[in-house]
């Protein structure tokens, strides 16, 4: 199932139904036994049965869970009770354009656990509270999640920031940001197409997943722009994960569908360090310095914290320029001197 995120919050029933196939609806008669339906159930592997009209009506629906009350109050009538004495008539049915959100909703309140599905009148599927539980945990990861990366989306991104921020004021821990932007990604996209754009960004979430930490949560915030939150480190400990992703980043090829690609990022690393700084200001800091390393000529790491942004004069801004200064990485072999994309094209990155 591939829903984009926008469709995501307006899934609807139809959405479900190619993993429930037609065959997966059972019915029988209201003049069925018990036992017969015990044993329909039982070699159906289902756990519930459409009771039909002789037309073809759904005349109500029974459950493995209905037989089991019943099987409790008459052990020795299976034989002979039908499944008209405790199938129930009411029947709540729903729509394939139903939304799956509002059906989920009605089935819990109104503590239904099967649902049958009407296709323009005809019946199309029966669903389980268990079938729209499931979608809508699949639902919840989507809306949090970059659907071209896997990575947590801008939303999840700054609500885990949020968290990190009220928990760093609690127990004055540390936290660092890691901004990261792809150099020269628009020479990509305009020689090779959104395409292989498309498969260097996957290969660059990809690279991140593989080499942070299991506690660091990795965002896309948007186009080539990467973020990783980095809970309980401070300056230095974001620096040297900086490093190494840097690194791991120069020796990179991406094999596209129109060839190998090299690309180089840079990045931008603040440790917040101020009381009051909330999640905007931690973000436009960490850009700040994201900015430097581009503009100081991409491909390395630009860092500092927050006494840089602080007013505090002339002395705090000279030692926290000697800070920045070592934090910043200036490469020993410089990438620019190699084409960014593999030599299939006379471009420059």
């Amino acid at each position: 199932m591939v829903i984009q995120n926008d469709r995501a919050q307006n899934m609807i029933i139809s959405d479900l139904l190619p993993h429930k196939a037609r065959t997966d609806i059972k019915s029988v008669q209201a003049d069925c036994t018990l036992l017969d339906m015990a044993r329909i159930l039982e070699r159906e592997n289902i756990g519930v049965l459409i009771v039909l009209t002789e037309d073809g009506e759904i005349d109500g629906v029974v459950s493995e869970r209905d037989l089991a009350r019943n099987l409790i109050d008459f052990p020795q009538d299976l034989a002979v009770r039908q499944v008209r004495e405790i199938m129930t008539r009411d029947v709540i049915t729903c729509d394939v354009n139903d939304g799956v959100i509002e059906i989920l909703s009605m089935m819990s309140e109104c503590r239904i656990r099967h649902i049958p599905v009407l296709d323009q009148g005809t019946l199309a599927s029966v669903l389980s509270l268990r079938d729209f539980t499931l979608a809508y945990q699949w639902l919840q990861t989507q809306v949090l999640t970059d659907y071209l990366t896997g990575l947590s989306n801008r939303r999840h991104f700054m609500a885990a920031l949020d968290k990190e921020i009220n928990r760093r004021t609690r127990f004055a821990t540390s936290l660092s940001l890691i901004m990261i932007d792809i150099d020269h990604f628009k020479t990509i996209n305009d020689t090779y197409g959104h395409n292989v754009g498309d498969q260097v960004i996957r290969a660059v979430a990809d690279l991140l997943k593989a080499q942070c930490r299991i506690y660091d949560v990795i965002g896309r915030l948007g186009g080539e722009e990467y973020a990783i939150l980095c809970p309980n480190t401070a300056l230095q400990g974001a620096r040297i994960m900086g490093e190494r992703l840097i690194a791991a980043m120069r020796q990179s090829v991406v094999f596209t569908d129109a060839g190998p690609v090299h690309f180089t990022a840079s990045f931008g690393i603040y440790e917040t360090t101020a009381a009051d700084e909330d999640a905007k200001t931690i973000i436009g800091c960490a850009d700040a310095f994201l900015y430097e390393a581009k503009e100081a000529g991409r491909d390395r790491i630009v860092g500092g914290t927050s006494e840089r942004f602080s007013p505090d004069g002339a002395a705090a801004s000279q030692a926290v320029a000697a800070q920045t200064e070592t934090c910043r990485l200036i490469p020993a072999r410089r990438l620019s001197d190699r084409p960014m994309i593999a030599p299939t094209s006379s471009s420059e990155a």
